[in-house]
């Protein structure tokens, strides 16, 4: 007789799976084991059906493969389910947190001051995003300015701008957004900045850090 697996398990400490043939001797109960679902009973004999354990409880190896297919086809339906309701659940933390979107964080970053209140801007960023700053500013100011230049993300030049202390580095970044998105300012950023770049030169003071 065979015992044909027709759900996951293990005998003897070893793991079968679904079609896969299980030698007799580590199966204590193949009666048992039959009535739970677990395996199915068949005769060596393609065509003589052989009662094996229960009476009345015999397959051939037809009858079998009928079996293991069935068997694969609700794994297969079960699987597909089971995919769509992740498939659904992601579409709904979307909705309801778009930020999750593409593995954007909300970095918020530091903007104009009015001496008593600090206007804070929210910035998206990705992963990449985020290495590309570190990235420039890692690069000594000629070199940074120089790859600022082919940046087409605000987000980064937002980032880089707050973040680099360096004049040479902020300049850059500033120019750069303004090329790349003259219309398009963002309040308290880069070019909400040229007010307080105004104040620091007609009072004679330089907060920026120096450059390296």
């Amino acid at each position: 007789m065979k015992l044909i697996a027709k759900k996951p398990c293990s005998f003897g400490g070893k793991q079968f799976f679904i079609g896969n043939e299980i030698p007799a001797e580590l199966v204590a109960d193949p009666t048992t084991q039959e009535r739970f679902g677990i395996i199915a009973v068949v005769s060596t004999d393609d065509d003589k059906k052989v009662p094996v354990g229960k009476p009345g409880i015999s397959y051939t190896q037809e009858e079998v493969d009928g079996i293991v297919a069935e068997a694969v086809s609700a794994a297969v339906a079960e699987l597909e389910k089971k995919q769509e309701e992740l498939q659904q659940a992601v579409a709904e933390l979307t909705q309801i947190n778009p930020d999750v979107y593409d593995e954007a964080f909300m970095i918020s970053v530091k903007g104009a001051s009015d001496g008593e209140n600090v206007q804070m801007t929210s910035i998206p960023a990705t992963p990449e995003d985020i290495q590309k700053v570190f990235e420039i500013m890692q690069m000594n100011a000629d070199e940074g300015a120089k790859a600022i230049t082919d940046i087409k993300s605000e987000n980064v030049l937002i980032l880089l701008h707050a973040s680099d202390s360096r004049k040479t580095i902020k300049d850059a970044a500033k120019k750069q957004a303004d090329n790349l998105f003259p219309d398009d300012a963002v309040p308290g950023t880069i070019r909400d900045s040229n007010a307080a770049t105004s104040d620091t030169a007609a009072t004679g003071t330089n907060s920026e850090g120096a450059d390296a």
